[in-house]
């Protein structure tokens, strides 16, 4: 599986699907904020999505604890999440967040869908 960088995210909307694909409606582009979150046992996470859809994730298969992640190696820390609703994410003080349609597709299955500016 993937590592994840600490890299910025953003929402997509709006933006075509494919090289010379017709853009995809609105519905098919909006991605799911996540709107809550519970620490289970080591790195793993419980997280839930405006859709509905749900899951565990162990954060240690997706991250490095390098760089802005090193600190979420203490669990203590760890355990101090939350969510940005502003974002739709979820954070630790230090300024680490994580791409929720990354972490949507981890736990739903479903792929990241391949946005290009047209």
């Amino acid at each position: 599986m993937a590592k994840l960088v600490d890299a910025p995210h953003s929402k997509c909307g709006g933006f075509g699907h494919g090289g010379s694909s017709p853009p995809l409606p609105i519905e098919f582009i909006m991605l799911q904020d996540i709107i809550e979150v519970q620490t289970k046992e080591n790195y793993r996470l419980y997280l839930k999505f405006e859709d509905g859809n749900a899951g565990i994730i162990d954060i240690s298969q997706v991250i490095d604890f390098i760089g802005i992640f090193e600190p979420l190696k203490d669990l203590s820390y760890f355990k101090t999440v939350k969510i940005n609703p502003e974002w739709g994410t979820i954070y630790w003080e230090n300024g680490a967040d994580l791409d929720p349609d990354v972490l949507y597709s981890v736990i739903t299955g479903k792929p990241i869908p391949n946005f290009q500016i047209q």
